[in-house]
């Protein structure tokens, strides 16, 4: 995610990480977006604590079709895999990317926009315990075995050791799940319909400006309520706004009951394949031992990609 206004701490962007079987999120802040950066925080903070995946889902962007992305997935043995280009609805990372942002939102002025920093652990200790509408559990339960404690949350609870027969019922339950999204996405549930008369909320689409620190991604997403005022023609309208009346397609509207969806198409810088993924991966401090047999040398040359950073 990004690029979103520089930080105190010279950072602009937001690596998002999920488990997708628990829906256990992590997000980690970044100074750019570039291969060797990633590779650096997956190996030191994902791979590390939860061990290697057999496959790994991304978006096409640069940094994720480059070469120095590619051998490393091959160091690690890992399956690559990439959405179809223009469908982000296919990354399930998107969603969690737009609750990230909604919270964000939620917390941020538009004067504070550089501040953006301090509210991702909040916003990921609130992910990480609020239940999944998939497994019918928080992802803290599916992969602890236990909710994360609010503070004041002292007293002592009994807590299920979840085995692997328990994990059986939120498969079975995530199927069912992803059968009512396909519907959804496949036309069966229709839009609402409009009326003169109705209030709803009209969709934004402000622009960033990196002078006044000021990003999109963050500004509200829709204003209103507006109240319908004609129907004009098929899914055109024409709507009350600060006392005039603007022509607007029902696209760009949504009941005052409901919140809007939308989806971000955010660019990333192109990267750089200027060295090696050896380069990259390889451990910083100077070897003093040149003797090392041939047997030490292939070991160490298979674990350069964990003593790297």
């Amino acid at each position: 995610m990004g690029p979103y206004p520089r930080t105190s701490h010279g950072k602009r962007f937001l690596l998002v990480v999920i488990d997708l079987f628990t829906r256990w999120v992590e997000a980690f802040l970044l100074g750019n977006s570039e291969a060797p950066t990633l590779i650096c925080t997956l190996e030191k903070e994902v791979f590390s604590r939860w061990g290697y995946p057999q496959h790994l889902l991304s978006d096409n962007g640069p940094q994720f079709t480059s070469q120095i992305w590619k051998e490393a997935a091959q160091k690690w043995e890992i399956q690559l895999w990439t959405t179809p280009i223009y469908h982000p609805q296919a990354n399930p990372t998107e969603r969690r990317n737009q609750e990230i942002k909604k919270g964000l939102r939620l917390r941020l002025e538009q004067s504070r926009h550089r501040t953006w920093d301090r509210y991702i652990p909040e916003i990921l200790f609130n992910l990480r315990r609020r239940q999944n509408a998939a497994t019918g559990r928080t992802p803290a339960e599916v992969l602890l075995g236990k909710n994360l404690q609010r503070p004041g949350d002292w007293r002592l609870r009994n807590t299920h050791d979840h085995k692997e027969e328990d994990r059986q019922p939120y498969q079975q339950e995530a199927q069912v799940q992803q059968q009512r999204y396909q519907k959804r996405y496949k036309g069966e549930i229709k839009p609402p319909t409009y009326q003169p008369g109705d209030w709803v909320y009209l969709r934004e689409h402000p622009l960033s400006n990196a002078a006044e620190g000021f990003n999109a991604g963050f500004a509200p997403r829709q204003s209103g309520p507006y109240q319908i005022l004609t129907h004009l023609s098929g899914g055109t309208f024409t709507i009350a706004k600060r006392g005039q009346a603007i022509k607007v397609h029902e696209k760009l509207l949504r009941p005052d009951h409901h919140e809007p969806v939308g989806v971000d198409h955010e660019a990333e810088k192109p990267v750089e394949e200027s060295s090696k993924v050896e380069e990259i991966l390889m451990n910083r401090t100077h070897d003093a031992n040149h003797g090392r047999s041939e047997g030490s040398s292939a070991r160490e040359e298979d674990n350069a990609i964990h003593r790297y950073c």
